[in-house]
């Protein structure tokens, strides 16, 4: 018998091979998989706002030209954000932080144009508003609550933007495809029943646009592995609300088996064994041994190399002789 609720992996069309370009976007989860891909040595940029949680600043960010002349930079505690994007884009003056967003922000376009596919993760259906204004924020910056308002978006509203989205794609990269996904991370700071109707809502979404653009729009269903397959609290952190490593590898498996080839995922699997390889923590870092052993890793890495870019795999190795 079987004592849980199995996720069965749904072979996609699309295989995505280490030859295209990724770009991973939205909530911690997003970061999550654009790690995954990096060190198996994908072509992969990752949040280059940071993370965001909303499906409204998610496409506004992707689609909106960046202005000096917008009003959306505070200064907080003698530091300066802007209410687009996540505290770690932060500057040590005005001038400062709009240097650093025109640099991201000429990242993202590149990204944008260059994409063979683009993984979307959505984590709530709530969005905080400047009341100036009725601005959507990806983040309050500890400003005070007073001057916001917080609302729940339709899946309509949210349709409507991620369409946004697409008209924008279908001028700048009418190739690239659009992989959905919603955070297994509950908010539970919205309570748990308020949690349960954002990411139903989310859902119904994603899957209103999967159904009116199969051919542009495919679901990855981490959320539904988290709850339903890896249901056991021994599959969350201790603050019982984010996936554990563990966790996080076994909705990597599944991503792997959904959206990759045989090829590829051998490919993976060897990129593994020499970072395994690399891993390696020897008694005695300095003997003949082992750095035979690294130059023997080498010498595989070099081999796999004809096949496959380890760049990042043939860099740790080189610091590694190096020492």
């Amino acid at each position: 018998m079987v004592f849980r609720t199995l996720f069965q992996s749904k072979k996609s069309s699309w295989e995505i091979s280490h030859e295209d370009f990724i770009l991973s976007i939205g909530s911690c989860f997003a970061d999550c998989i654009s790690t995954k891909l990096s060190e198996n040595e994908f072509k992969v940029s990752g949040n280059p706002f940071g993370i965001i949680y909303n499906p409204l600043n998610i496409v506004q960010n992707l689609i909106v030209p960046f202005s000096k002349e917008d009003d959306k930079i505070i200064n907080q505690n003698g530091r300066y954000f802007h209410f687009n994007y996540h505290s770690e884009l932060n500057g040590n003056s005005k001038a400062d932080l709009e240097t650093k967003i025109k640099s991201v922000v000429e990242r993202k376009n590149n990204d944008i144009k260059s994409a063979d596919y683009l993984i979307i993760t959505l984590g709530t259906a709530f969005v905080y508003f400047l009341k100036e204004g009725n601005v959507p924020v990806a983040n309050c910056h500890k400003m005070p609550s007073h001057l916001f308002t917080k609302r729940m978006l339709s899946a309509d509203e949210i349709v409507v933007e991620l369409e946004k989205l697409l008209t924008y794609l279908n001028i700048t990269n009418p190739k690239s495809k659009i992989i959905l996904s919603i955070s297994p991370v509950r908010h539970i700071k919205d309570t748990l029943e308020l949690n349960t109707v954002s990411k139903s809502i989310l859902r119904l979404a994603t899957w209103q646009l999967m159904e009116k653009y199969p051919d542009r729009i495919a679901y990855f269903p981490a959320y539904e592995i988290m709850m339903d397959d890896l249901r056991d609290y021994r599959f969350y952190k201790e603050d019982m609300i984010h996936p554990t490593p563990q966790a996080e590898n076994y909705i990597w498996e599944r991503f792997s088996e959904t959206f990759f080839s045989k090829n590829t995922i051998e490919l993976n699997k060897e990129i593994a064994e020499l970072l395994a390889s690399i891993g390696h923590k020897p008694f005695h870092a300095d003997s003949i041994e082992y750095r035979q052993f690294l130059r023997s890793t080498r010498e595989k890495a070099n081999k796999l190399n004809d096949k496959v870019s380890v760049k990042g795999v043939l860099e740790k190795l080189a610091l590694k002789l190096e020492l």
